[in-house]
């Protein structure tokens, strides 16, 4: 055992070594994620840790003096040791930690939270943590957070690797041009290339002039050039539908120059492409590096993302951001700012050019407080309060007095993969209506008709309990919201008596009195009781309960159905493909990640089917986009119709699909008869404006069991099965467990 885990402490070392990462140069990459996690779990320090020998060297640190310190007695010298995250609520409770120099020294460390980063699925050579010198307790979703962090580090360290196997393919290219000549030359670059070959990714590698050294196919795909065109061409001559982009210095350039003049403006930047063939706009994402040699720049290496699927999803979450009747925003799940809508600008009067950094909500906050929008106090304290009640992840509601005098009512809704969608309504007038209510409570029985005038001329419905929970007015709004009839409510009926009609007739399902006694105990408190009550005639109302002076309470009531099913809608938008109304990736992985974890953890299996349409290309070419289009949700139904009802199917983007399909031990088969199912299915003729259209399918399966956690390796497993029935000649179906293994 002692020489099996020497033997993987030797291979993981020669991982790292290979990377060229330990004690290199800062990257500005690493300090954004360190920052982010810190900000995002509350902690004020971060690292991300590179674990050699004997030290640990922090690649990137936030709120911290050091740079490495030994990894003998170190919490991620104990965490490069696990597959699984390290969870530290309280160093001095644990007996792994308690009696380290971290702990016991000066730095009086408590809480610890790190995960370990692999790059190639086996070898753990980094860690990400946080840390505090006070315990915390630690939720799901803070776990959840510092897994994605590490994800991040994961492709960044990736990035490098594969900037280091590019640079290499590089150098034994020169090497056998000198030493064996073209023949060997040729095979060099073979090598090189192949490196790139199954990438989807367009990945193209530009000298110093601006020629084409090596593409590889998804290059030449995206930018819809064919090979000999790319080959050894100049990119001052290619545009073939680019558009420009601006330059550092203000000028419109085509990217793919910029991309060699000035790399760095073009590392993340969103670069719009028009079909020669279709016309119609697509979105690639330029990524561009330089490469180095012997400390000179050796020339650009530029990836390409196709995200035109993104884009158009974002575009129509921005539609409905926009028509929403009030101000709307939206922060992913690293809590920074990705949608909004003029309103929200308007009614808390944010500079556009604020807004336009995507800030986090940490700053959003800050600058708020800052500039005295949430009343007297030192503004640090104030943002750390409500960073602290925004964090607990669950709904809110709350209201809230700007600079101007408006009153704003703030209603924020987590989302399921993270993140959180909240609407700003301008409440200034009901606020003021119901101030009004309040104030002429105090007034003697004298002001009563007076009272009951404005309570009837209300857009909300309107009641007034006494100190005694009993009604003494109401409106005729308030009547036609619950659908109540005329003479159902009589003053001096209790709450008690009217919630017992309407639970007679199935309007509501709670304990009346149980329900009575605690809105006493909240208002007693001071408290204003805010609810949402869905009506059996589908009607949802917004109920706002305030507390009168002298005891009682004022209920208003508004129908608030229109803004609830907008923010519905928005919520469906993100996570379902526009096109065909089926989960989209953000769904897929969401629960391919659920699907794991059950059959960790419970032993609940399921499978993964990952489908392509064959020939699905010249549809678009010869029938037109729109065809395409329809055939895709035709193939969508069909494939909707041949699974059950608790599976998930996915469109992941073009003609590719996925299908989690739930088993058990007695359906071994099971996912076998729904592949072919499938086949059939997509291969049947469709009938699409007049014309009979025919393509098939091919279908790669693997299983979702205990055995593997990583959802990257089941999504290769199923790659390798579909390519295996492309090379096969397509139209069919194999699963991964059924293909030769390599010896």
């Amino acid at each position: 055992m002692v020489l099996a885990q020497a033997q993987i402490e030797e291979e993981r070392l020669d991982a790292l070594r290979r990377l060229s990462i330990f004690r290199s140069e800062r990257q500005p990459e690493f300090d954004a994620v360190v920052s982010n996690v810190a900000h995002l779990l509350d902690c004020p320090m971060s690292v991300v840790s590179i674990v050699h020998e004997d030290d640990i060297w922090f690649k990137a640190a936030f709120g911290l003096g050091a740079t490495e310190v030994p990894r003998e007695n170190s919490f991620c010298g104990q965490t490069i040791l696990s597959d699984d995250v390290v969870v530290v609520p309280d160093a001095t409770k644990d007996e792994r930690f308690r009696d380290i120099p971290l702990v016991t020294g000066d730095f009086g460390a408590r809480f610890y939270l790190g995960c370990p980063v692999k790059v190639d699925g086996k070898h753990r050579i980094a860690t990400i943590c946080v840390m505090d010198t006070k315990p915390h307790s630690v939720s799901e979703a803070d776990i959840g957070h510092i897994k994605n962090a590490a994800r991040v580090v994961e492709g960044l360290v990736k990035a490098r690797k594969t900037e280091i196997d590019l640079r290499e393919a590089l150098t034994r290219a020169r090497t056998d041009r000198h030493q064996a000549g073209s023949d060997d030359l040729h095979e060099a670059e073979f090598l090189a290339r192949t490196t790139f070959e199954e990438s989807r990714d367009g990945i193209l590698f530009l000298d110093c002039t601006g020629r084409i050294r090596s593409f590889n196919p998804a290059a030449a795909r995206l930018l819809e050039c064919a090979e000999a065109t790319l080959t050894n061409a100049s990119v001052h001559d290619l545009r073939h539908g680019l558009q420009d982009v601006v330059a550092p210095d203000g000028s419109m350039t085509n990217p793919l120059v910029l991309a060699v003049s000035a790399p760095d403006s073009i590392r993340d930047r969103e670069v719009r492409l028009t079909s020669s063939v279709t016309g119609q706009d697509k979105w690639l994402r330029f990524g561009a590096r330089t490469v180095k040699s012997n400390g000179e720049q050796d020339g650009v290496v530029l990836s390409l993302t196709d995200i035109t699927s993104d884009r158009r999803q974002a575009d129509t979450l921005q539609a409905f951001f926009d028509n929403f009747p009030g101000g709307l925003v939206h922060y992913n799940s690293q809590l920074q700012l990705t949608y909004w809508n003029e309103e929200f600008e308007r009614l808390l009067n944010m500079p556009r050019m604020f807004l336009e950094q995507r800030p986090n909500l940490k700053q959003v906050i800050h600058f708020l407080a800052n500039r005295g929008d949430y009343g007297p106090g030192d503004p640090d304290e104030i943002a750390a309060d409500r960073l602290e009640r925004y964090g607990a992840g669950s709904q809110h509601a709350y209201e809230r007095r700007t600079r101007e005098g408006k009153v704003l009512e703030i209603r924020g809704t987590p989302l399921p993969g993270g993140g959180n969608v909240s609407s700003f309504l301008d409440i200034t007038a009901r606020k003021e209506m119901e101030g009004m209510l309040v104030d002429k409570e105090k007034f003697a029985r004298s002001r009563l008709d007076e009272l009951e005038a404005i309570i009837a001329n209300m857009r909300q419905g309107v009641s007034v309990f006494d100190d005694q929970g009993r009604i003494k007015l109401w409106n005729r709004h308030f009547l036609e919201l619950f659908g109540k009839s005329d003479g159902e409510i009589k003053r001096g009926m209790s709450l008690v008596d009217v919630l017992e009609l309407e639970k007679q007739r199935g309007e509501f399902d709670e304990d009346p009195v149980e329900f009575d006694a605690a809105l006493r105990r909240k208002l007693d408190a001071g408290e204003v009781v805010k609810a949402k009550f869905k009506h059996v005639n589908g009607t949802i109302i917004g109920i706002v309960r305030t507390p009168l002076p002298d005891g009682g309470w004022v209920g208003t009531y508004e129908d608030i159905t229109s803004r609830e099913m907008a923010t519905e809608k928005i919520t469906y938008a993100a996570h379902h493909d526009t096109l065909t109304g089926l989960a989209n990736r953000t769904l897929f992985n969401l629960k391919l990640e659920d699907a794991i974890t059950k059959a960790v953890h419970f032993g609940e299996t399921s499978d993964l089917l990952m489908i392509d349409l064959d020939d699905f290309k010249p549809v678009n070419d010869t029938y037109g986009h729109d065809a395409g289009d329809t055939l895709l949700r035709q193939a969508a139904g069909r494939l909707k119709e041949c699974v059950r009802s608790n599976d998930t199917v996915a469109r992941l983007g073009g003609d590719e699909f996925a299908i989690i399909a739930r088993n058990s031990p007695e359906e071994q088969d099971l996912v076998c008869a729904i592949a072919k199912r499938i086949v059939d299915a997509l291969m049947k003729p469709y009938s699409i404006n007049g014309n009979t259209i025919e393509v098939s399918a091919s279908v790669g399966i693997t299983a979702i069991s205990s055995t593997e956690k990583s959802a990257n390796a089941i999504l290769k497993k199923a790659d390798i099965a579909l390519y295996a029935v492309k090379n096969e000649g397509r139209n069919g179906y194999r699963h991964f467990d059924c293909l030769p293994q390599e010896s």
